[in-house]
């Protein structure tokens, strides 16, 4: 038979009850800040869709979204600009070794 002279069984309860609060919590809190910050994002749009270039959404049914820019020249006006960037992009593949 074991003694617990100390109430040393108090210290583990408390101790994985206030564990699992904390774990709760930080999940809770961080779905509460992805929530959030897509909402600043909605204000952002709505309050400044005026001077925002029209350019940087799409309208997805009814909904803008932001557009995820790659790199700085992603659209090209015309052909000529596209393969411009390729050669700049890819020099070994546009070389006159690789031609032949």
């Amino acid at each position: 038979m074991h003694y617990d002279y100390n109430f040393d069984f108090m210290r583990d309860r408390s101790f994985w009850f206030l564990f699992i609060l904390f774990a709760t919590g930080a999940v809770w809190a961080s779905y509460k800040w992805i929530y959030e910050v897509d909402r600043w994002q909605m204000w952002t749009r709505r309050e400044n869709i005026k001077e925002l270039p029209a350019r940087h959404y799409i309208n997805r049914g009814g909904v803008l979204m932001e557009k995820e820019f790659v790199g700085f020249e992603k659209y090209h006006t015309n052909d000529k600009s596209l393969m411009d960037w390729y050669r700049m992009a890819f020099p070994e593949k546009f070389s006159g070794e690789a031609a032949k």
